[in-house]
Formats: C-alpha cells, sequence, structure tokens
C-alpha cells in the first residue's frame, strides 16, 4: 500500500510538472514572438541579415525553435516583404516566359514523347523542339530558344540521375514539374522533369490546398546540420521525401547534400536554407505527382 501511495504521488507530480512545462513553452513561444516583432519593426534594421543577426543576439539561443518564431513574424511585416520574395523566388526573377513560344526541347525517343504529352497539359500551346542530346535540351532553355526541356532525373528504384542534375546545375536551371513513367519491362519507374529557368514563385500557390515538393542542395564537411534541418521541417509540417549526399570533385572533404521536402501547409520551412545553410542551390519547387 506504501508503495501504491509513493508511485500515486510521483504520477501525480510527474502530470503537474508536465503542465508547467506546457504554460513555459507557450509563453516561451509568446515572448519570442514579441521579440521578433519588435526586431522586425525596428527601422534601424532593413535588410534580412540584420534582423536575423539582432534576433539571435537579444534571444541568446539559435535552435529550430527560435528560427521558426522570427521566421513567421517576418512573413507577417509587410516592409520585409520585397526581400522576402527576392529571397524565395527560384531561379532567374528576370525571365519572361513570353519570349520563348512555348517551346519545349527534348531528345526524341518513346519515353520522352510520353513525357511530353503529360508535361506539356498545362502550358498553353506548347510545341515540341527535338534536339540531338540532353547537353542541347539544357542549352536551347539557356538560350531563351525554349521555355523548358525534358530530362530524366531518377529512377525510382535506383535513385537520382547524378548526371542529369549536372546539367541543372550547368545550365542554372530548375525543375518546375514532374511525372513518372513505367519501363517496358516494368522492372525500373523512371521520373522525368520540365525543365525551366525559373519556378513557379511560391507566393503565388496556396500550398494548403496543393503539396508541393521543394528540392535544393547545400554543401557541407559533415551531417551536423541536419538534426536542426529536420527539427525545423518537423515544426512546419514539411515532411523529408529523399536525401542524397555526393563528393566534390575539387575538395574530398566537402559534400553536396541534396534534400527534397513535401510542403503541406506554409512557407516558413522555404526560407531555412537560404538563411542558413552554407552554400544553398534551389534545384526546383513543382507540384507532387503523387
Amino acid at each position: 500500500m506504501i508503495q501504491n501511495n509513493s508511485l500515486n504521488t510521483l504520477r501525480d507530480n510527474l502530470a503537474l510538472l508536465n503542465k508547467r512545462k506546457e504554460i513555459n513553452t507557450e509563453q516561451y513561444l509568446l515572448t519570442l514572438t514579441s521579440m521578433a516583432k519588435a526586431v522586425c519593426e525596428d527601422l534601424q534594421y532593413n535588410e534580412l541579415s540584420e534582423i536575423c543577426d539582432a534576433y539571435r543576439s537579444a534571444v541568446g539561443r539559435d535552435s529550430y525553435v527560435e528560427k521558426k518564431a522570427l521566421y513567421e513574424t517576418i512573413l507577417k511585416t509587410p516592409r520585409l516583404w520585397e526581400e522576402v520574395k527576392g529571397l524565395l523566388t527560384i531561379g532567374n526573377n528576370d525571365y519572361a516566359k513570353t519570349d520563348t513560344n512555348k517551346k519545349i526541347a527534348y531528345l526524341k525517343n518513346n519515353f520522352n514523347d510520353v513525357a511530353y504529352e503529360k508535361l506539356s497539359v498545362n502550358l498553353h500551346n506548347a510545341r515540341p523542339m527535338f534536339v540531338d542530346s540532353p547537353e542541347g535540351a539544357c542549352e536551347a532553355v539557356a538560350n531563351g530558344i525554349a521555355q523548358a526541356c525534358i530530362l530524366p532525373i531518377e529512377d525510382l528504384r535506383g535513385g537520382k540521375l547524378f548526371g542529369f542534375y549536372r546539367l541543372l546545375d550547368r545550365f542554372d536551371l530548375k525543375i518546375t514539374n514532374v511525372c513518372s513513367i513505367d519501363s517496358e519491362d516494368d522492372i525500373s519507374n523512371i521520373k522525368y522533369a520540365l525543365i525551366s529557368k525559373k519556378c513557379q514563385d511560391p507566393w503565388e500557390l496556396d500550398l494548403p490546398k496543393k503539396n508541393y515538393v521543394f528540392e535544393f542542395s547545400t554543401l557541407s564537411t559533415n551531417a551536423d546540420f541536419i538534426e536542426d534541418l529536420m527539427s525545423f521541417a518537423r515544426s512546419c509540417d514539411a515532411l523529408p521525401i529523399t536525401i542524397d549526399s555526393k563528393p566534390i570533385q575539387y575538395d574530398p572533404q566537402l559534400k553536396r547534400y541534396i534534400f527534397s521536402f513535401l510542403l503541406r501547409s506554409s512557407y516558413e520551412f522555404l526560407m531555412y536554407p537560404p538563411l542558413v545553410l552554407t552554400g544553398y542551390s534551389p534545384i526546383g519547387f513543382y507540384p507532387n505527382e503523387f
């Protein structure tokens, strides 16, 4: 009986501590939001980098919790919106789609033909433009001869096709849409991408109504940064889809990490990579095909 009474007392104490913890957490988040608002509205800080530094200095901590409170506040601050749009833009902001006559360049074969039929549906008055190589397709887009091109980017069993990803990096192109096609032997399933100079601007979309995939890369000598990245993603309801890494040729100690996340509710996660990660490079922003 004494042991049961002792256990009951400990259980009650634990419940009380958990309640206090919840209250403290709520109060902490409210305080963070107030501090973020004060910094964002302080006119002595005109750039996002200055705001982030001032906020971090005031708070004294820099975990995903503090970052999320700041990014949420930045998105609600009208005077910062122009810089935010520049931060969230994926691709060449000066790119004019009307200059390229809706041509989609690709190397003609049965699979690319199927990919064209699937990926050109949402591009009004699209026309195929046949080239003699994947490099030629990318070059046509880079030079403004075509609005977009089609490339295979992933074997869903074997992983990303890094040779084609290198073409995206070489020609500074972005993934704007994807589709998957079964092979004739049903052994593999290839994902094809519609590639262009610029993705659709995220702030023009209603994320809660349709899920989007955000793909990007970053450079690091180790994977220590991934823990905070994943914690931040979880707080934003962003679901990791794939994580890949490959060594950098000019530096054996350095790796390029490639991530794709499914965004389901908010823009906050889009702000994390460009503001936090070293060597951040956006790869694509496109509707989830499933």
